[in-house]
């Protein structure tokens, strides 16, 4: 499943430790995929760059650039320094499997990058917040966030500085995917604009976010 998949398998998972061990193991124990978990070394980012390829401003879209820009510096802030390891990569809701409301396990292991290991955490709780924004009740995802970060961290302990990156972390998977609705394999103006509504309304509480998401 791509970037925008958003089948119903974790729709009814309740937050906190079962999907939080999903999501954290994902990026320890590679198991498969068309990669085998192999990348050359100089694919790995090195402590204090940050952690992604950037993607190139003149491919966003001004209504895009004019969101996230006010905020630049504080997201290049929060992503560096933090600790790396082969993540899962798409570790969005479609990939994590749930089974009366318990994590049975995840699936999609064609990317396994390295990156900051609280990546799928944040792209996961980012995927759930788009599909509420986009038709839900995203004030009560956003009310959630905690949970899943506690649950998150009491099974694999966060430094405060992973802590503060989770919602960094969730917009830039969200711009991220905008920007490969428009340039990637197949462009997708529908997930590009499901991508950009998400962008507007976590931008416009993005302190909020960070704070609540921080909170237990």
């Amino acid at each position: 499943m791509g970037p925008q998949a958003s089948s119903g398998v974790a729709a009814g998972s309740r937050p906190g430790r079962g999907v939080s061990r999903a999501v954290s193991s994902a990026g320890r124990r590679p198991t498969g995929g068309r990669t085998g978990g192999h990348r050359r070394r100089a694919d790995r980012p090195q402590r204090g760059q940050p952690p992604h390829r950037p993607v190139r401003q003149a491919k966003l879209p001004t209504e895009l650039l004019d969101l996230v820009d006010p905020l630049r510096d504080r997201l290049c802030a929060a992503l560096v320094d933090l600790p790396i390891q082969l993540t899962h990569g798409d570790c969005n809701v479609g990939n994590v499997l749930v089974h009366d409301g318990e994590v049975t396990g995840y699936i999609d292991l064609d990317h396994l990058p390295y990156g900051p290991r609280v990546r799928d955490l944040s792209l996961y709780l980012g995927s759930r917040l788009r599909d509420q924004i986009a038709d839900g009740d995203p004030d009560a995802a956003a009310a959630v966030l905690r949970h899943y970060v506690a649950g998150y961290h009491s099974v694999h302990p966060l430094t405060e500085r992973e802590q503060a990156a989770v919602v960094p972390l969730l917009l830039t998977t969200l711009i991220g995917g905008a920007a490969w609705n428009l340039h990637g394999w197949v462009p997708d103006p529908a997930a590009y604009q499901q991508n950009l509504r998400a962008i507007r309304w976590i931008t416009s509480r993005y302190d909020h976010l960070v704070h609540a998401s921080a909170s237990r």
